[in-house]
């Protein structure tokens, strides 16, 4: 709902019947009302407790984050925090599904979280100029003789989830949303 410029959450009957990281196209298909339109699954939003809230809209033993993903409705783009699955690699989330990067702000982050991939967006191994092209959410570069190359990349748990031009499973840094504080994040690398 829109809201003095802000997207803001109210309670309402459920609609429909998926839980949630159940895949959805529409927001009255989720028991919760809240289809993710960026990971295209039901979620629920949480609060100020952040990941705690979203560990009571999952089975009990299911890693949760509580991250950001950007909502449009009535005209208005907001940074919504939504539960979501945590994952560390395509493996940790179900059939269909990627781990996929995404910046929060408002916890000063990057969170790893399954979602089913955009139909426009890149697979691993391809081509990209940025991040926002690949259903990862992860564009990896690195220089060569002949010049940079760079491809959609993969979050990993060992080198086994890797294949190809990314055959090596490895710590990366990265900067958080502010610019300034490193996070490690272990995806496929070249060497």
């Amino acid at each position: 709902m829109a809201s003095e410029g802000r997207l803001s959450f109210f309670c309402t009957e459920s609609r429909g019947t998926k839980a949630v990281n159940e895949a959805c196209s529409a927001s009255n298909e989720c028991a919760s009302a809240v289809c993710d339109p960026w990971r295209l699954v039901c979620s629920e939003a949480c609060g100020s407790r952040g990941d705690t809230d979203c560990d009571l809209a999952l089975p009990s033993g299911v890693p949760t984050v509580c991250t950001e993903q950007t909502v449009e409705q009535g005209g208005i783009s907001d940074r919504v925090p939504l539960c979501g699955v945590r994952c560390t690699a395509n493996s940790g989330c179900g059939n269909g599904q990627v781990c996929q990067s995404t910046l929060n702000v408002r916890e000063n982050r990057i969170d790893l979280s399954c979602a089913y991939p955009q139909s426009f967006l890149r697979p691993f191994g391809q081509a990209c100029t940025g991040p926002s092209e690949c259903a990862s959410g992860l564009c990896v570069w690195w220089d060569t003789a002949s010049g940079r190359r760079s491809i959609c990349g993969v979050a990993c748990d060992f080198d086994g989830d890797c294949s190809g031009e990314l055959p090596r499973c490895q710590d990366v840094g990265f900067n958080r949303p502010d610019g300034v504080t490193p996070q490690t994040l272990r995806i496929c690398t070249p060497f």
